[in-house]
């Protein structure tokens, strides 16, 4: 039986748009208008082939009753939320993927959710090594319909938008004489896609570099206007990996299309791959200057002493620095070498070991006051404490921050 309070909803102060871990969805995020239409993705999926394949796919969409899915909120500040999702893929008999035959582990995933105030965030999906194997799957963009809605009433005849990081983009629609796109119609190296829902603001995924999105192509136009799709997921517990919608009577998803297989990284006994979901009302050339911000970050240059830098992580959306120093005032000048093929789009920045007083911080030698478009926040760690900035700002021309402990 479910506890009172399950779920976790993740809200911002300049929109109406939420990202919503629910029970109904076995906990995987959707993110939802303010007027109520969701957006949710697919989690790892895997299978087997030919005679082995005896109980279809393996995936969260599975666990009905949320035995093998959890969630919790691993930071709340005003600068940015982190929250964790860990399940286990399971069959419709409710069985564990490459369970290991000596120690009786099997293939569990821990995705992590770093949400900032401009309802952008990044999806990190991590597994341990050798316990996901082939094939598999990672990423199915799946909008929702809620009771007696159909997918009309949710995207646009025009549904989907694709481009690539030149900004070259394709758009996907619900036509009469749906067909798959063209080599030549399609953008070379497409990894950032948009839905068109009705509605001011719309989801999108960028990908890192190096994506392969399939799946591109048209939609029959009979499915815009009446029920469409499947409907064993979200909420349903049929024991099923795919049951056809007949009527609008239930919540479905439907479309999943595009659908990526992103790079792969790999340290240690872990791989992962990285995604930038939002729900915003961004257009497609905004969307790809914040792809250029994520992939291309602008480098980032310590002047003063007591500090280093540790790159740019693209699983966290931030630049990450280090406090060495312990004496004296504690100021750091950085310089960000933006550019329009490396822009700046609302950076934000993690400063290990900063202590436990907040920081004023300025760009330019212009003060930024905390509010709607500067946001800090302190992680308390048994180490230390951890400094958090975000910054609403946009730019391709360099500049310089400077972060200073507030006395």
């Amino acid at each position: 039986v479910a506890a009172e309070h399950p779920d976790v909803v993740v809200r911002f102060a300049t929109t109406a748009a939420r990202v919503v871990f629910w029970r109904g969805t076995r906990y995987s995020p959707a993110w939802v208008t303010g007027t109520g239409l969701w957006m949710g993705d697919q989690s790892v999926e895997a299978w087997r082939v030919g005679k082995e394949d005896k109980e279809g796919c393996f995936e969260h969409m599975q666990d009905r009753h949320c035995r093998q899915s959890h969630v919790r909120i691993l930071e709340n500040t005003p600068a940015r939320v982190l929250v964790h999702w860990r399940y286990a893929p399971v069959s419709v008999y409710e069985h564990l993927w490459r369970v290991h035959p000596k120690t009786g582990w099997a293939c569990w995933v821990d995705e992590y959710y770093f949400i900032y105030p401009d309802a952008v965030g990044v999806r990190k999906v991590s597994w341990k090594k050798e316990t996901l194997g082939r094939p598999r799957q990672f990423q199915e963009s799946l909008p929702f319909c809620n009771p007696g809605q159909v997918p009309g009433d949710v995207v646009e005849e025009n549904f989907a938008t694709i481009a690539n990081m030149e900004g070259r983009t394709l758009t996907l629609r619900f036509t009469a004489h749906p067909r798959k796109k063209s080599m030549e119609e399609i953008p070379p190296r497409p990894n950032i896609q948009k839905y068109n829902f009705k509605g001011a603001v719309d989801p999108f995924i960028v990908f890192e570099p190096g994506d392969r999105m399939k799946y591109i192509g048209d939609r029959d136009i009979r499915s815009l206007h009446r029920p469409w799709g499947c409907n064993h997921w979200p909420v349903g517990q049929a024991r099923c990996d795919g049951r056809t919608v007949q009527a609008a009577d239930r919540p479905t998803h439907f479309l999943g299309f595009p659908i990526s297989y992103p790079p792969i990284h790999t340290r240690g006994d872990r791989r992962w791959w990285n995604g930038l979901y939002g729900m915003t009302d961004l257009s497609m050339a905004d969307l790809v200057v914040l792809a250029r911000s994520w992939a291309r970050a602008p480098l980032l240059n310590v002047k003063t002493k007591g500090f280093r830098s540790l790159g740019y992580d693209m699983s966290q959306r931030a630049y990450v620095l280090e406090r060495t120093g312990t004496a004296g005032k504690v100021k750091l000048v950085c310089n960000l070498a933006a550019s329009p093929e490396s822009p700046l789009f609302h950076p934000a920045f993690l400063v290990r070991n900063w202590g436990e007083a907040q920081a004023e911080a300025a760009l330019d030698g212009r003060p930024l006051a905390a509010g709607r478009d500067f946001r800090r926040g302190i992680l308390h760690r048994l180490e230390g404490a951890d400094l958090v900035l975000w910054i609403r700002y946009r730019g391709t021309v360099p500049v310089e921050l400077t972060m200073e402990q507030r006395q």
